[in-house]
């Protein structure tokens, strides 16, 4: 994450890199709980820390405007034929 955001990246997608490790405390809610709000947090932080030179999309080179943000099919059911 952090030579993807010193070379332009926007952010990060996280996912299993910060929760996959709590799986070991299931069926327990309490300790799945327990070790989100600990050890999850502190895996995500490391991630955020990682990607705090990342460049808003909006700010980027290659962004144009916000009106040229358009899906192609938009409407009311645009994600059925995205």
């Amino acid at each position: 994450v952090k030579i993807a955001s010193n070379n332009g990246a926007s952010g990060f997608l996280a996912g299993r890199a910060v929760w996959k490790d709590f799986t070991a405390y299931y069926p327990n809610e309490d300790d799945m709980r327990a070790w989100l709000l600990t050890s999850g947090v502190e895996n995500y932080m490391k991630i955020y820390e990682a990607s705090k030179r990342a460049t808003p999309y909006f700010e980027h080179k290659q962004f144009r405007s916000f009106a040229s943000i358009m899906l192609e099919k938009a409407g009311e059911d645009w994600y059925k034929e995205y």
